[in-house]
C-alpha cells in the first residue's frame, strides 16, 4: 500500500462526519408538533405547563428542518408530555376544589359565609 492512498482513505474517514446525511438516504416521518395539544391546555387547563409545550412544540419543526431527527422526536414527546400533566394538575385542581365546596357545603360553613355578605 503506497503512501497516498493511506493518506488519502485517513482524510476521508477524518474528514467525513458521521452525522451528516447522505443524499440517497430518506430521512424518518417527521414526528407531529402536539402544538394543538400545547394551545389546548394552555386555553383550558395549566397556563405554565401549556406555555412550555408550546415552546417544545415549535422546536420540533426547527430541529426536523436542520437535520436534527433526534431531536425533534424528543421534542415531540416532551410536547406531548408537559401538555399531558397539564391536564392531569387541571383535573387534579378541580377535583381538589369540587371536594372541598361539597364538604364545606355540608358542613353548613358556605351558606354561613353567604349570609355574612348579605
Amino acid at each position: 500500500m503506497n503512501n497516498e492512498t493511506y493518506n488519502r482513505s485517513e482524510q476521508e474517514s477524518f474528514g467525513s462526519n458521521p452525522y451528516q446525511q447522505h443524499q440517497n438516504d430518506v430521512p424518518p416521518i417527521k414526528p407531529e408538533s402536539n402544538l394543538v395539544w400545547g394551545i389546548l391546555c394552555t386555553c383550558l387547563c395549566c397556563i405554565p405547563f401549556g406555555i412550555v409545550s408550546i415552546v417544545y412544540a415549535n422546536k420540533v419543526d426547527s430541529y426536523w428542518m436542520v437535520g436534527l431527527y433526534a431531536e425533534a422526536e424528543k421534542a415531540s414527546r416532551m410536547a406531548r408530555n408537559w401538555a399531558i400533566w397539564g391536564a392531569i394538575i387541571c383535573v387534579a385542581v378541580n377535583v381538589i376544589i369540587l371536594l372541598l365546596f361539597l364538604i364545606l357545603t355540608g358542613l353548613g360553613a358556605i351558606p354561613y359565609f353567604m349570609e355574612s355578605y348579605n
